[in-house]
């Protein structure tokens, strides 16, 4: 258990990105329960096994919208009843490829990254999630004075389904 109360759990596609969480958790004393390599598409936890589910933007960023779509409905069938789910979502505009749903491909990121709109945002939530809190920050590159891109912080409350 964590110093706040709470058991740490995490995944990443990467084993890199693993290693580096593991590193930086045994340098500042934090201690963890499961940090592994998994695919946030098929989450290897029990149905309503967390009370909250904490995403950075990685899974849903570095996917499709269908992929996205997918990811949502595993945080939804692993967290507990009223249970939280925070995520950052980006948006900008982009100088990639365009390869349409609003992914790009980009020479400088492997494969394909999901920058979501409004409308997008509200279609992969609000079917499973109640909105709490929706907060929008605005990203500059100060040298070019231009918007970089927008980032969605949003805290949400799982719905509970008619069958369940």
């Amino acid at each position: 258990s964590w110093e706040y109360g709470f058991d740490v759990y995490g995944i990443d596609i990467s084993s890199t990105a693993i290693q580096v969480a593991k590193d930086n958790f045994h340098t500042k004393g934090i201690k963890y329960s499961v940090l592994s390599v998994g695919d946030a598409m098929s989450l290897e936890f029990d149905n309503n096994y967390f009370d909250a589910v904490i995403e950075r933007g990685g899974s849903l960023q570095c996917s499709t919208f269908d992929k996205g779509k997918k990811i949502v409905e595993e945080v939804y069938s692993v967290l507990k009843k009223n249970g939280y789910f925070y995520t950052t979502i980006t948006s900008q505009d982009h100088n990639g490829k365009y390869l349409g749903n609003g992914a790009f491909k980009n020479d400088d990121h492997d494969g394909i990254r999901q920058f979501y709109s409004n409308h997008q945002i509200l279609e992969l939530l609000s079917k499973n999630f109640k909105i709490i809190e929706w907060r929008k920050l605005e990203d500059y590159n100060v040298l070019k004075n231009t918007r970089t891109a927008t980032i969605h912080h949003i805290g949400s409350q799982k719905k509970e389904k008619k069958n369940e």
